[in-house]
C-alpha cells in the first residue's frame, strides 16, 4: 500500500512538470485595484486643507465598480481624522476635505479598500509654515483700524495697552491663516511720546501690539505712532493718531468773586467763578459741583446747598446767586460731586463779608 501511494505521488509530480492536466486551476475569483485618480503629492500650508482631496478609483478586472466602500484613514499628521467614502458610478471615491495637521513636513494618508483590506494607496502631502501676504490693522483687537484719535489721559505713569485692546495688526497668509514670528516695527512719528514696550514679532494668532506708552502730560498734545510690517502687500503700515485729555480734578482755583462786600440779605455782586485743574495744570470740565453756605447764613440758588453750577464757555464754572445771611464772615464751600456723599473729593472755600443793610 505505501509503495503503491509513492508511485502515485511522483506520477502526479511528473504531470505537473509536464503542464499536463494535473495544473491547479486559475482563480476564478474578481481581482481588485485602487488607482489613485487625484490629490497626490501637494503642498499646504499646516493646519489648512490641501486644494485636492485625495480621491481613488475601484478597479474589478480593469472596470470601474459603484459602491465600494473606501477608508481614508490620517496615518500621520494629526489631520482631519478617518472617513469612509463609497464609489461612484465611475467607481471613484473621494474623500470630502483633507485638513494637514498642525506639524510641519510630511504627512500620510491612507485608502483602504474595506471589501480587500490589503488594497491600500498611500497620499502624502507637505505641511509648510504660512507665508506672510497681509497684514490687518486695528484699534480693537479683530475690529478693522479706525481713523478716529484715541484719547488718553495726561498722567506721568505709562499707559498700558491689553492684549484684547491694543493699537495693533495680525499678519496672515494668502489663505488667511495667522502668521507667527513675523517682525513687526514700531515708531512715534510725532508728539513726543516714547514706546516703552511692544510686540516686535507677532504670536501665534499672528498678533502684535502696543504694550506700554508714555504719553506728555498736556492737554491738547497729539501723539501719532506708527507700525510698519515689512515683506508684506501693502499696505503695510498704518499710523494712529493719540490726543491728551485732562486728567482727574486734582485743584480748584476761584477765578473771580472772592472775598466780597455786599449788605446782608443781598447777593454778592460778581458771582463766584471757578476753574477745575488735574496734576498736570490741564483744565477740566464736564463736572458737577456742589456749593454749600457754611458760614452765615445765606442761601446759594435760594437753599443753603445746592448741586450744579452753569460751565462758561472758558471751561470755568460759575456759582449761583449768593445771597448774604447776617452781617459778619460768610464762607461758601464748592465742592467736587453730588451734594451729601460721605467722602470728599476736592473742594474750596469762598469767602465774603455781609455788613448791615
Amino acid at each position: 500500500m505505501r509503495v503503491r501511494g509513492v508511485v502515485a505521488a511522483l506520477a502526479a509530480w511528473s504531470m505537473i512538470g509536464c503542464g499536463g492536466s494535473g495544473s491547479p486551476p486559475a482563480s476564478s475569483g474578481p481581482s481588485y485595484a485602487l488607482e489613485i485618480v487625484g490629490g497626490l503629492d501637494q503642498v499646504a500650508e499646516a493646519s489648512l486643507a490641501v486644494a485636492e482631496p485625495p480621491a481613488v478609483r475601484v478597479l474589478r478586472d480593469g472596470e470601474p465598480v459603484a459602491g465600494e466602500r473606501i477608508d481614508f484613514r490620517i496615518i500621520d499628521g494629526d489631520g482631519n481624522g478617518t472617513i469612509v467614502v463609497t464609489s461612484g458610478a465611475d467607481g471613484v471615491a473621494r474623500m470630502p476635505i483633507w485638513v494637514l495637521g498642525p506639524v510641519l513636513g510630511p504627512q500620510r494618508l491612507l485608502a483602504t479598500l474595506l471589501s480587500a483590506p490589503s488594497i491600500t494607496r498611500n497620499f502624502v502631502a507637505q505641511a509648510v509654515a504660512p507665508v506672510a501676504e497681509s497684514a490687518l490693522f486695528h484699534s480693537r483687537f479683530a475690529h478693522p483700524a479706525a481713523d478716529t484719535v484715541i484719547a488718553v489721559s495726561a498722567s506721568s505713569e505709562p499707559r498700558q495697552f491689553s492684549l484684547l485692546g491694543p493699537p495693533g495688526v495680525r499678519v496672515i497668509s494668502r489663505s488667511g491663516a495667522a502668521v507667527r514670528g513675523h517682525p513687526v516695527q514700531w515708531s512715534v512719528v510725532s508728539g513726543g511720546a516714547q514706546i516703552l514696550a511692544a510686540d516686535g514679532v507677532t504670536d501665534s494668532l499672528g498678533a502684535a501690539g502696543l504694550r506700554f506708552v508714555s504719553f506728555p502730560t498736556r492737554a491738547g498734545d497729539t501723539v501719532a505712532i506708527a507700525a510698519t510690517v515689512p515683506g508684506v502687500a501693502a499696505p503695510n503700515s498704518h499710523t494712529w493718531l493719540f490726543v491728551v485729555e485732562a486728567g482727574q480734578v486734582a485743584t480748584m482755583v476761584v477765578l473771580e468773586g472772592g472775598d466780597q462786600v455786599a449788605a446782608s440779605g443781598t447777593a454778592v455782586p460778581i458771582r463766584p467763578r471757578i476753574r477745575l485743574l488735574d496734576d498736570y495744570g490741564n483744565v477740566v470740565g464736564a463736572q458737577a459741583l456742589s456749593f454749600i453756605v457754611r458760614t452765615g447764613g445765606g442761601t446759594i440758588g435760594g437753599v443753603d446747598s445746592v448741586w450744579g453750577g452753569d460751565e462758561a464757555p472758558d471751561t470755568s464754572f460759575i456759582a449761583p446767586e449768593w445771597v448774604l445771611g447776617a452781617p459778619g464772615p460768610q464762607v461758601l464751600r464748592v465742592r467736587l460731586g453730588p451734594l451729601n456723599i460721605p467722602w470728599e473729593f476736592t473742594s474750596v472755600e469762598i469767602r465774603a463779608t455781609a455788613t448791615a443793610p
